[in-house]
């Protein structure tokens, strides 16, 4: 204690001393992990207490010690005096983050592990930075060792007079974060398109099919899809749901003609809960409620369906509207709203024949839904019975022959006689 209160004391006094400032500044270029360190040591000219010496005596006294004595090889240092101050700066590039990992060791004498950890869901991803637990006044350590052990300020601790004025990092651009101990960043995939078709039928049986369409020009779509990052997440959303809910099939990576990729998921179930409940698990952030009722005694369905999407939700990365559709096979819809429906008035949606279709990121659809009764005309055609059966907005014709009445053949009828006269006597 009474050795280090005496270095302090002779660093103040001796005509040499200065104060040492040191700031740090890490710029990560992007996802590859690229980008450069920087390390600026300042001295102030009013640090310095003997008035012969100068900013430029002291800049000539320790560069090139320090030069002779870099940890790495293509650490550049420059220097710089500007008003009053002498700027002494260490820069050092890399190529991803094992290359920096491996120049910051031995530029600060730690060992470190230098992580880029991706989120789980490439459209919502959260990217974390880890692994900079070092402070910006270890990077010069070695600098002021080597000042030390050639004696340039006597045998003082410099590390009392240095002092550290922050470690910022930079991300394409932008200060993430006022440490040096890691960030977390996100990086999205974005959807092109993003479908969802329901079916319900006569059983009430709901088979939903949602489509997501990605454009795999996207500048890091390439690599995700090659990684099967998109398929593996929905795999493991469909095996953590519970097994009631039967899938009909799932398709991923289809390519259209437009040149998107296509992930497709079909799954049913009799059950409303279960549709929505998985819906909301394979599209984060839709926060969709379905509930589907028969009316007792009638042959009315009421569907009712709300989707609100709270952020972090996939229509935050959604290049276009969600294409709703619902089909209703041998329906027709009664009532919008608890109101009778009218094919003159203008909704929220477009109905031809049994589907109803919306393009919208929030849906508020509360319908009824009646089944149609077969219906059957009898005419006839040219002597021919036809049976139109009206089923389900289809027309069916069917012709049933009649058949022809039996005809009894006429009585036969004799030849009337003829009678040839006899020729005249010769």
């Amino acid at each position: 204690m009474f050795k280090k209160l005496l270095s302090v004391f002779l660093f103040l006094v001796l005509a040499t001393s200065c104060t040492h400032h040191v700031t740090a500044n890490l710029y990560i270029d992007d996802f590859s992990g690229s980008g450069r360190q920087d390390v600026l040591i300042s001295i102030k000219k009013a640090d310095l207490l003997d008035e012969t010496k100068t900013l430029e005596s002291v800049r000539d006294e320790i560069i090139p010690i320090v030069e002779a004595a870099k940890p790495i090889s293509d650490l550049n240092i420059s220097t710089e005096i500007k008003s009053d101050v002498l700027y002494i700066s260490f820069e050092f590039t890399f190529t991803d983050l094992a290359d920096y990992e491996k120049k910051a060791e031995k530029m600060t004498g730690h060992s470190l592990t230098v992580k880029m950890v991706d989120g789980p869901d490439p459209f919502l991803n959260v990217v974390t930075f880890s692994g900079l637990a070092v402070e910006e006044t270890d990077f010069i350590q070695w600098a002021i060792k080597a000042i030390e052990d050639n004696g340039i300020y006597g045998s003082l601790d410099l590390n009392v007079n240095t002092v550290g004025d922050g470690f910022v990092l930079h991300f394409q651009g932008n200060v993430t974060a006022l440490s040096g101990k890691g960030f977390t960043t996100t990086r999205y995939l974005f959807l092109e398109n993003l479908s969802i078709e329901t079916t319900v039928d006569s059983d009430l049986l709901i088979t939903r099919k949602i489509v997501f369409a990605v454009d795999p020009e996207q500048t890091i779509a390439q690599a995700i899809v090659d990684g099967g990052k998109i398929s593996t997440m929905f795999q493991q959303k469909i095996l953590a749901f519970p097994s009631s809910v039967p899938f009909v099939s799932t398709d991923f990576e289809a390519p259209t003609a437009g040149g998107d990729l296509n992930y497709t998921i079909t799954f049913s179930s009799k059950v409303a809960a279960d549709i929505t409940g998985l819906t909301n698990a394979l599209i984060p952030g839709i926060n969709d409620l379905l509930t589907l009722e028969a009316v007792e005694g009638t042959d009315v369905r009421k569907w009712q369906e709300t989707t609100g999407p709270v952020s972090p939700s996939y229509t935050d990365v959604l290049n276009n509207p969600i294409d709703f559709t619902l089909n209703f096979p041998g329906y027709a819809i009664k009532t919008v709203d608890t109101v009778a429906y009218d094919k003159t008035k203008t909704y929220s949606f477009e109905v031809v024949k049994q589907s109803l279709t919306m393009s919208n990121n929030s849906v508020n659809l509360n319908i009824e839904l009646e089944k149609q009764k077969t219906s059957y005309l009898i005419y006839y055609i040219g002597g021919a019975v036809t049976a139109v059966v009206l089923i389900g907005g289809i027309i069916l014709f069917v012709v049933l022959k009649k058949k022809k009445p039996k005809i009894k053949a006429p009585a036969p009828t004799e030849a009337p006689k003829v009678e040839t006269p006899e020729p005249p006597a010769a």
